[in-house]
């Protein structure tokens, strides 16, 4: 690895034949062109082993641009591939064995580091559901900057699916269809995002959270078309006065009280929800301790079970139509209320038993015909134009729609 990366030019692809390659801390000295990258691409899909000796680091790509990284399997460090202030970067249909850190490039803000693109990969982590251990710092792809995309990949037992936490900003990057299962903290962590971050058709199948934003500096960010099920928390964390969140057309699924903010002492600010659905089995269907600031909660449908609807600023709604009616939170469209297994296909419902560990092949977030919620929701240009019936349906997916692709793509 040493010598061929010493040896690298602009242009040159270096095939790996199928082997164990065995060296720690390979530093990467020289850059490729954007029309001459460098390529390092394992012949054999998954049989070419990068492995780093158990090293801190396998591959430090600080500050390079121009390089592409293809089926390769990354190994034995805790950071295997570090891409840290690094530009124009692929990385697609490896696998990633992740202990610490998969792909990793924190500390840049905007125009330091700009197109990593993360497609098409497996990361398998350490971890296991149920959450055990609390915060586990096991992180499938963890990128800050700007003009990155993390999409289409499978993401197994980690922490975080995505992580960002306090070490640079991002902005302008999207993370969508990607398949994650098992994570003890969150599904996708936006923290620490600017504007114009896109999440939209991920999966996220067991996680403590579904999608986090603790904070989002303004935004916008933009959260919507995903599906969520068995959270063990909620399924979108709103803390540390973040502010600039626009959560549309997503479908949740866990057991409890469907849709939590517990952020005593801090504002959600600027946060507007559309045609999503909440779907639980406790009271209250909405169940806020942060200070909600210029928040737009509006036209989305829910279960719940047997009590009041909302908690909201310190005041308690009994109804939907109590808290329209006192025209602080879904005051001008109102819910669609819900049963469980009355709307999801195969009578889904949330899950008798969070502890257990689901797959994506336990359940189907699809509404059935007849479903309260086909129909009912709100158009939002660009988002859910296109619609077949009367209007949009609410949830991740329209009526008699495939579901998305969530995970790696066949190779063409």
């Amino acid at each position: 690895l040493t010598a061929a990366a010493a040896a690298a030019q602009p242009g040159d692809l270096v095939l790996f034949r199928p082997d164990r390659y065995r060296s720690t801390g390979v530093q990467l000295t020289r850059d490729g062109t954007a029309d001459r990258p460098i390529v390092w691409r394992s012949s054999e899909p998954g049989q070419a082993i990068l492995d780093g000796g158990g090293a801190e680091t396998l591959i430090e790509a600080r500050e390079r641009r121009h390089w592409w990284f293809e089926g390769f399997t990354f190994t034995n460090a805790q950071r295997l591939l570090r891409v840290m202030r690094a530009s124009d970067i692929v990385i697609r249909r490896n696998l990633f064995e992740v202990a610490g850190l998969g792909v990793t490039g924190q500390g840049a803000i905007h125009a330091e580091s700009v197109g990593v693109l993360v497609l098409d990969n497996v990361f398998r982590g350490t971890t296991s559901w149920p959450r055990s251990k609390g915060i586990e710092p096991v992180y499938a792809v963890n990128l800050t900057g700007s003009g990155h995309i993390v999409a289409y990949n499978l993401i197994e037992n980690v922490g975080d699916g995505a992580h960002i936490g306090n070490h640079g900003r991002l902005s302008a990057s999207d993370y969508h269809n990607n398949d994650i299962i098992g994570a003890t903290d969150d599904g996708l962590e936006i923290d620490h995002s600017d504007a114009n971050v896109r999440v939209y058709r991920n999966r996220i199948t067991n996680a403590f959270a579904g999608i986090s934003g603790q904070p989002v500096f303004g935004g916008p960010v933009y959260v919507f078309r995903n599906v969520i099920f068995n959270t063990e928390y909620t399924p979108f964390k709103l803390h540390n006065d973040m502010a600039g969140m626009f959560i549309f057309h997503n479908t949740s699924v866990r057991r409890g009280v469907p849709f939590v903010i517990r952020a005593s002492g801090d504002n959600v600010t600027a946060v507007t929800t559309r045609n999503n659905l909440f779907i639980g089995n406790a009271a209250p269907a909405l169940q806020s301790s942060a200070g909600m600031v210029g928040c737009d909660f509006d036209g989305d449908g829910y279960a719940w079970g047997q009590g009041g609807f909302a908690e909201w600023n310190g005041r308690a709604y009994q109804s939907p139509l109590a808290a329209k009616e006192a025209g602080q939170l879904y005051a001008r469209i109102g819910i669609v209320s819900l049963l469980p297994g009355r709307d999801l296909s195969a009578g889904l419902r949330p899950p008798a038993d969070p502890k257990r560990r689901f797959t994506p092949a336990d359940y189907d977030p699809r509404l059935i015909a007849g479903s309260r919620a086909v129909d009912r929701a709100t158009l939002i240009a660009n988002f859910n134009d296109g619609f077949a019936g009367s209007a949009p349906d609410l949830g991740c997916c329209e009526l008699d729609q495939p579901l998305p692709h969530y995970g790696p793509r066949a190779p063409r």
